[in-house]
């Protein structure tokens, strides 16, 4: 009688995340990347493990900059979050490679990976560090950690020497990168060079400016040639206009040093007439301005012409008093420079009102569906899961018993309180992990009093936490649409009683799903 073949099984390998770096890009064309990685593909061979690399090319660690950007960044906060299962291995040529910071700094992130569960493996010695690793151990990465950090110290100090040394033999005039754009500073930093097409723009600049032209009306007409920028902007800005005309640069002076830039590239009298000009005419206009922080600053975009809209001030004089009365609205980029057909503007005020308001009243069930695009399960799984822990701490506990009361316990009970414990801490982990993702869902920004939205210091706090919350805040003619993924959102009409809808950018219509407490104006934070 034929038996049925044998089919083969192929056991799936943990992962192993190899991070390596480098501080310089310069260090790209050297062997330092294809060293790390044959390092840990070695290691990842002879214990079984399959390899996820992360590599931050040109990003130093001597400030913790690595763990701010880039790819270990990115690490740290899956590992926080207890995203990447109970204990994530992390393998690292050196300590160095991680942190070249002071020891408290270097130690302080060691202990958090290794509290949070990480293994932590060092691959020029094969050393294993996690929980429960003795004493030597620990004295052995502390001192790792100092080396590296005092050979960036020394390292940095020497640079600075010698840089300071030149400096002061006339080897280097000026930092490269704070060069103005119309000249450039040669390899060695030891002369200048204009650029003749940027000076030529320059001199353009000032005699638009002697004409009474603004900053905004100069940066307009540049765009509407489609004069290229000197920087990564798309358009040019009236501020930038406005910073070249009162750069005493343009006169070849730095730090009153006549001459330090090199030849002038405008005249004396040419910077009198425009700066004389420009202070005439803004005599009085900083009177009774309450310049309060602007909290949607790189969040509030156009939905007209997809442009970032920026917050501005627009007074009016009083013919009575002399003062100005002044008045905050947000304006695109787009419109600004002249590119856009729309002119969009929109006060400041109502759309800040309108983003409190949703804060203040959004019910978290409608802020879980904007997040996720789906219905809201959470409560029941959290529910399901402290019900299982509940079941399986008593099994334990009985299993415990059981264990303990007998003198000698079989070998297949001793087996079953083992699994039955780690199917507890794995259920745990599970519960911790999903109460932080439902905390993160739900959690709305503290909503200050009205009285303290004046303070600074809290409008800073509650900017900080609207760039948590959201992803952008998208304004059109008659409402704003809070982005809080790239497809799901909550609108808000900009006019009469406020009312949220459910927006779905895949489905392009909106959904009500519930109509909030109709509130005039008056009663809403401002």
């Amino acid at each position: 009688m034929p038996t049925n073949p044998t089919l083969p099984t192929f056991a799936i390998k943990p992962v192993a995340h190899a991070y390596s770096r480098f501080s310089t890009k310069d260090q790209a064309e050297g062997d330092s990347e294809r060293r790390q990685k044959v390092k840990a593909q070695a290691w990842a061979d002879s214990n079984g493990y399959a390899l996820k690399h992360l590599h931050d090319p040109g990003i130093s660690a001597f400030h913790g900059r690595n763990q701010i950007i880039g790819q270990f960044n990115l690490f740290l906060s899956a590992a926080r979050a207890r995203q990447l299962g109970p204990n994530p291995v992390l393998l690292i040529e050196n300590f160095d490679r991680m942190s070249r910071e002071v020891i408290e700094e270097a130690q302080s992130l060691f202990l958090e990976l290794i509290n949070a569960g990480a293994i932590i493996v060092t691959l020029h010695n094969g050393k294993r560090y996690a929980r429960g690793m003795g004493l030597v151990d620990i004295i052995t990465a502390l001192v790792e950690m100092d080396l590296a950090h005092q050979h960036s110290a020394k390292l940095s100090m020497r640079v600075k020497e010698a840089v300071e040394a030149r400096r002061r033999a006339g080897g280097i005039i000026h930092n490269r990168s704070s060069t103005p754009r119309w000249l450039t500073l040669d390899p060695k930093r030891t002369a200048f060079t204009q650029l003749p097409e940027r000076v030529a723009l320059v001199r353009e600049m000032f005699a638009r400016a002697a004409k009474g032209q603004g900053g905004e009306a100069i940066a307009r007409a540049f765009n509407a040639r489609n004069e290229p920028t000197w920087t990564k902007a798309k358009y040019w800005r009236g501020t930038t206009i406005h910073d070249i005309l009162h750069n005493r640069a343009v006169l070849g002076e730095h730090r009153e040093k006549a001459g330090y830039f090199g030849e002038a590239v405008i005249t004396p009298q040419q910077w009198a007439i425009v700066n004389e000009r420009t202070n005439r005419a803004a005599q009085g206009r900083g009177n009774g301005v309450i310049r309060e922080l602007n909290l949607l600053t790189g969040f509030a975009w156009s939905g007209l012409d997809g442009s970032k809209m920026i917050h501005r001030m627009s007074g009016v004089k009083s013919r009575r008093t002399g003062l100005y009365a002044w008045h905050p609205y947000l304006v695109s980029v787009a419109t600004i420079s002249g590119q856009s057909p729309h002119r969009h503007r929109v006060s400041y005020s109502v759309v800040e009102e309108r983003v409190l308001w949703l804060m203040a009243n959004l019910d978290p069930e409608m802020l879980a569906k904007a997040r996720t695009g789906a219905e809201d399960d959470t409560q029941d799984r959290l529910t399901a899961a402290r019900q299982q822990i509940q079941v399986l701490e008593k099994q334990v506990a009985k299993l415990t018993r059981l264990t303990v009361n007998d003198d000698d316990p079989s070998p297949s009970l001793v087996a079953e309180l083992k699994n039955h414990e780690t199917q507890l801490t794995a259920a745990r982990t599970g519960l911790e992990a999903l109460e932080l993702a439902s905390a993160k869902t739900h959690s709305l920004p503290r909503l200050p009093v009205k009285e303290e939205l004046t303070r600074p210091e809290t409008r800073r706090a509650l900017r900080k936490e609207i760039a948590q919350w959201c992803e952008k805040i998208e304004v059109f003619e008659e409402h704003l649409i809070v982005w809080f993924t790239d497809r799901h959102g909550i609108r808000v009409n900009l006019s009469g009683p406020p009312i949220a809808l459910y927006f779905d950018r895949d489905e392009e219509a909106y959904h009500e799903r519930r109509q909030l407490e109709e509130e005039v104006l008056s009663a809403i934070p401002a």
